[in-house]
């Protein structure tokens, strides 16, 4: 493949062979834009710690959290905390029952991270 140069176009070509070995052909041309505003985004870490929890669980994040959703296995919604500001939490959950539920963090950056821990 060439080298595209922005604000340009490039041609294409594709082929295809059928199962009886006939090839057809088909070109596309596909302009290409400057691309001047590429953002680059740092990788959300969210750790939950001691997986499994029996009384505590703590949460520690390298971006600041603005909410806390805990859900059972099944989907159901537990509960939600404002954490607004905070990049660590300390959950009670000894009131949980043992099983596997996921905490899902959204942050102030609008991402949401979806995590999984076990209650013993």
């Amino acid at each position: 493949m060439s080298a595209v140069t922005p604000n340009s176009s490039i041609d294409i070509l594709y082929t295809y062979e059928d199962e009886n070995g006939c090839e057809y052909f088909d070109t596309e041309t596909v302009f290409v834009e400057l691309c001047d505003n590429v953002i680059e985004y740092a990788q959300v870490e969210v750790s939950l710690f001691p997986n499994p929890a029996n009384n505590v669980l703590h949460l520690t994040s390298n971006v600041v959290m603005l909410s806390l959703d805990l859900f059972d296995v099944n989907g159901k919604h537990i509960f939600t905390r404002s954490v607004k500001g905070a990049t660590s939490w300390t959950e009670d959950v000894h009131m949980l029952e043992s099983g596997m539920y996921f905490m899902e963090i959204k942050t102030v950056s609008g991402d949401v991270i979806r995590r999984p821990f076990m209650v013993e």
